[in-house]
């Protein structure tokens, strides 16, 4: 749950002044909520894109009001990566929506005590279901058998309650063996035959 509170500052310099007092400006708006101005703490906010609320659903209390959510749009300053803005939008478990969950990799050491390194192609699957049914995460474990090949998303268990958007033939992780380089320089070149004497 993240706490915010009703922005009634309206000017440029209500703004910038509530960024200088460490906090951050937000929209909220979607079921049983008009859009609505909100003022929350940065830390609050850099706490929950950290924990992989970026792609969930999250609970804002808005004055002792409580709404189910998602971060909809995050917008930073291209210089300092500072959070600026942070626009939510809610609705009802039974609402079907679209998100991006992080993939979150399980038994890594399965490789790498193998001899293999985990190319990671994907952080993030984009899927559809019922807000109340959106995971956390979506687990792809390293086992022995991936090990040498690709693995995609067909290859991950996932929910059938969820619809994947992204292609099932998407690779999310390639699993190598790391291979001798040869050094093609140190290779004998035989003397060819000429006719000059």
């Amino acid at each position: 749950m993240i706490n915010a509170m009703i922005n009634n500052g309206t000017t440029k310099g209500s703004t910038k002044r509530l960024r200088k007092e460490g906090k951050v400006v937000g929209n909220i708006y979607g079921t049983d909520i008009p859009s609505t101005k909100i003022v929350l703490n940065k830390r609050d906010v850099e706490e929950l894109i950290a924990h992989g609320c970026e792609h969930n659903t999250v609970e804002v209390n808005v004055e002792g009001k409580k709404y189910n959510a998602i971060i909809k749009e995050i917008q930073k300053c291209h210089i300092t990566n500072n959070i600026l803005h942070v626009d939510f939008e809610c609705f009802n478990g039974d609402k079907v929506i679209n998100a991006e969950i992080p993939v979150n990799y399980i038994n890594e050491f399965v490789a790498t005590k193998n001899g293999a390194f985990i190319q990671k192609e994907k952080s993030s699957i984009k899927v559809r279901c019922k807000a109340s049914k959106i995971p956390d995460k979506i687990d792809l474990v390293i086992k022995e058998q991936m090990l040498g090949h690709a693995v995609r998303i067909s290859d991950m268990e996932i929910g059938d309650e969820i619809t994947i958007l992204d292609s099932l033939e998407s690779v999310v992780a390639s699993i190598n063996f790391a291979k001798n380089v040869v050094d093609d320089s140190s290779e004998v070149i035989p003397p060819t035959e000429s006719g000059i004497n």
